[in-house]
């Protein structure tokens, strides 16, 4: 996924980032992921990835071609 063009290593960080702040409970533990957040940062990179430098045109779009590029084949 992570290819130093669309998307690279510094983008990836920034999204975890913000995917996690201001979302600290006894049961969210820092620097772990939990439900939402894994949802929350395939969205994230999806549009950073692809609407952000203009391969898609919308978020869904961008969100589709990151699961059919990248996610899908983990999870057939």
């Amino acid at each position: 996924m992570i290819d130093q063009k669309t998307l690279k290593l510094s983008d990836l960080d920034l999204e975890f980032v913000s995917a996690k702040a201001g979302k600290k409970t006894g049961n969210n533990p820092e620097r772990q992921l939990i439900r939402y957040n894994f949802m929350e940062i395939f969205v994230r990179l999806a549009l950073t990835k692809y609407l952000k430098t203009g391969v898609t045109e919308s978020a869904h779009e961008a969100l589709q071609k990151l699961f059919s590029d990248h996610i899908n084949g983990f999870f057939n």
